[in-house]
């Protein structure tokens, strides 16, 4: 199947039972039908993330390592609370808790070396009816602060893939 519409579209299409395969430059993404979320909310449906840690060298190494990806996560939370779509479910949420567990979560996701201890996508989520809509907005901020650190088109394609097989956990009407 080819597809081509924006990353916002491209999310949750993807999200919503097709498994992103490959992403390349512009806005054509080639993508296959995805297995069914594991019970283990932590590891998602792993195909993709065995895809980007087995990259040499890895998404993470690519991006500039920890440093980058700390700054990323602290502007993304900066927006994620900001921002008037999703701020309601940011508002009892320490930032730089948050940001330190996005970091870590990416990091490992992305082929770090960092393992992430916090709580699963589900544990976190339970509970706060979390919409499609709610999901996406947080993703444009995550791309926004993203294009803040320059990273260059492909990388945010795979960094914002990571997100896409978190959905079916995290969003729950």
């Amino acid at each position: 199947i080819l597809w081509s519409f924006n990353m916002s579209t491209l999310l949750l299409k993807t999200c919503r039972g097709l498994f992103l395969f490959g992403m390349l430059s512009g806005h054509t993404v080639y993508a296959e039908p995805a297995a069914a979320p594991s019970s283990d909310a932590k590891n998602y449906d792993t195909t993709i993330y065995e895809r980007l840690t087995t990259e040499k060298p890895s998404l993470y190494e690519q991006i500039g390592g920890h440093s980058v990806l700390e700054q990323i996560m602290k502007d993304a939370v900066a927006l994620f609370k900001q921002d008037p779509r999703i701020a309601k479910y940011f508002e009892k949420t320490d930032s730089e808790v948050l940001a330190y567990h996005l970091t870590e979560q990416v990091c490992q996701l992305s082929g770090g070396e960092c393992e992430y201890l916090g709580r699963s996508m589900e544990e976190s989520h339970k509970d706060m009816g979390v919409t499609d809509g709610a999901f996406v907005a947080l993703v444009e901020d995550f791309q926004i602060a993203v294009r803040k650190a320059g990273l260059t088109f492909e990388q945010e394609n795979k960094l914002v893939a990571l997100l896409a097989p978190m959905r079916p956990v995290i969003v729950n009407q």
